[in-house]
């Protein structure tokens, strides 16, 4: 039988204000290696993280309901997977900004002069090279 929620189950629970400060102290996580899959481990099995904790001199056991990420046979606790520099909280940053220089350029001017990279220069890049 369902039953009309009543005024006291609407008071009781957490207004928008409360989950939304809960979801922004809620910290992301990052995973910057491609192939690692996360998941939770449901079984009551005895499965062991593939690391060993620091100061530790054997495995620890992953616990049942414990999210764990995985490739191939190893799995890892987030703390392991932390410490080994699997996850973390900031995304990756974009490309670094390449340096661009300002050249005065005189409009007037009709003999502008550019330098130009030859292509036996080993400064310019690989991959012009193989087309010439």
């Amino acid at each position: 039988m369902i039953r009309e929620p009543s005024d006291s189950d609407r008071d009781s629970a957490a207004t928008t204000a409360e989950l939304d400060d809960i979801a922004r102290k809620t910290p992301r996580l990052f995973i910057h290696e491609p192939g690692w899959k996360v998941g939770q481990k449901t079984d009551a099995s005895r499965e062991f993280c593939y690391m060993i904790a620091p100061g530790d001199t054997w495995h620890h056991r992953l616990r049942d309901g414990e999210i764990i990420v995985s490739r191939a046979e190893e799995k890892l606790c987030l703390r392991c997977a932390a410490r080994r520099g699997l996850l973390s909280f900031e995304a990756k940053n974009l490309r670094t900004p390449i340096a661009v220089e300002n050249v005065p350029f005189d409009e007037n001017a009709s003999d502008q002069a550019f330098e130009l990279a030859s292509i036996e220069d080993p400064v310019a890049p690989p991959k012009f090279r193989e087309f010439l």
